[in-house]
């Protein structure tokens, strides 16, 4: 399907989309804190801020108590480019180079156009050997509309959303870690947002991953990652409600 296919809504439940690509130098090539730099150079015109990010700011905490998604290990070094006037921000680190779109979420068209953006002045300036992984993840997150309100109103079941938690009082979290094939891997996550015990705003978060070796070319890496965002679409249609599909229409006050 086009991105430009895809239906689009006026009142989406998307608080952040992330796509990250992962890649490696060449065996004999370290990485050189020069390049964010000169980084910030072949994108100045458009993005024209940047700042090193604080590790622990990074985590977009979810769920009850202890429990959390297990992490890979992070970077050494993150700097964040942003954009004057779109919720648009680059990110890059040693490994990896990742585009965020915050609310409002612009749709997929256009952060795929982001997306290449980032591709073609990473090859510019790093240029490295090759990308060995990509993921993308949509975080979505949903107000409950009264107190007390369970998550059936907003979802059904699913392969990837348990029955047992669309009827849980709140203190919930549901991790479904999936390997598809030997390249790629699903992971849903579906609990509250630690930020209002009282009344915490319900998360589905999907995040979608390839592993595999390919080249920094953006006539390859694109269509894969079009693939990924059809298989996150389909896990998120399959899970909506009417209630849902009426608010992310506007249609509820």
């Amino acid at each position: 399907m086009d991105a430009s296919e895809h239906q689009s809504y006026p009142n989406p439940t998307i608080q952040e989309a992330i796509c990250e690509i992962v890649f490696a130098m060449p065996e004999n090539e370290t990485w050189n804190p020069i390049w964010f730099g000169e980084f910030f150079k072949h994108i100045q015109n458009d993005y024209t801020s940047f700042e090193p990010v604080n590790m622990t700011s990074i985590q977009f905490q979810i769920g009850f108590g202890n429990q959390e998604a297990p992490q890979a290990p992070p970077p050494s070094q993150i700097v964040r480019y942003r954009h004057p006037s779109r919720p648009s921000v680059l990110q890059l680190s040693d490994r990896s180079l990742a585009v965020y779109c915050h609310p409002v979420y612009p749709g997929w068209d256009v952060m795929l156009k982001d997306i290449e953006y980032g591709i073609e002045k990473l090859k510019a300036v790093v240029n490295p050997e090759k990308v060995i992984r990509i993921g993308l993840r949509y975080i979505n997150r949903i107000e409950r509309s009264v107190p007390g309100e369970t998550l059936s109103k907003w979802l059904v079941s699913n392969d990837y959303v348990p029955k047992i938690i669309l009827n849980s009082l709140p203190g919930f979290i549901s991790f479904v870690q999936s390997r598809l094939d030997e390249n790629n891997r699903l992971n849903v996550t579906v609990g509250e947002q630690i930020v209002k015990p009282s009344q915490p705003a319900f998360i589905f978060d999907i995040d979608r991953i390839l592993e595999k070796e390919l080249p920094l070319e953006s006539e390859i890496l694109l269509p894969e990652m079009t693939l990924l965002h059809e298989n996150v679409w389909d896990v998120f249609k399959s899970a909506k409600t009417e209630e849902l599909e009426r608010m992310l229409n506007g249609e509820l006050l």
